[in-house]
């Protein structure tokens, strides 16, 4: 669950919901995260919710072991809660989410969204927005489980140690939360 703050006091956070088909989606339970090296697995009945810390940004994903049910025509769905008090902007085509202040600056963008399925197969996946809802949709017609939903997501300003805004040498850190009970938290960067 990405989560982004800053020294001003809007907050942006996403939380695993559900996954299904269309609107019928089934809720994950909140389970213990497994950590090893950069990489944190949320493993529940049927899907694994991953994390991966890398140079370019939080990979966020999601490994559908199975089918979740019985399509009757709608895209498979993975439903996430959008919290605090970021604005979710949507690009044309439904492949890129910015998390904005208030003021219009983006401060937390989830792009690069593939699914493959097991054969390497790209599936036609896109984004949506519904209230405080992103919906990660893809049309699995004729796929081959397990699928690999695989987005990313980058902070949009890059500070370096000692400050400078966009430096040569700065890096982004992402802080993750997780949802089982008390929420422990990365450690302050």
């Amino acid at each position: 669950m990405p989560r982004v703050s800053s020294g001003r006091p809007q907050r942006g956070s996403t939380l695993t919901r559900g996954y299904g088909y269309g609107d019928a989606l089934h809720p994950v339970k909140a389970v213990v995260p497994q950590a090893k090296a950069n990489r944190v697995e949320y493993q529940r009945d049927g899907v694994t919710e991953w994390y991966e810390n890398g140079p370019m940004g939080l990979e966020q994903g999601y490994t559908l072991a199975h089918s979740p049910g019985k399509a009757h025509g709608q895209a498979l769905t993975v439903e996430m809660a959008l919290t605090g008090d970021l604005v979710a902007a949507l690009e044309p085509g439904g492949k890129v989410l910015d998390l904005k202040r208030k003021d219009g600056e983006v401060v937390l963008r989830y792009t690069g969204l593939k699914t493959r399925d097991a054969t390497g197969r790209e599936l036609p996946s896109w984004l949506e927005v519904r209230g405080d809802r992103l919906l990660v949709r893809v049309h699995d017609s004729g796929a081959r489980y397990p699928l690999v939903v695989d987005p990313w997501v980058q902070q949009t300003e890059l500070t370096a140690s000692d400050g400078a805004a966009n430096s040569r040498h700065a890096h982004a850190t992402i802080p993750v939360t997780t949802t089982a009970g008390s929420p422990p938290r990365s450690p302050a960067r």
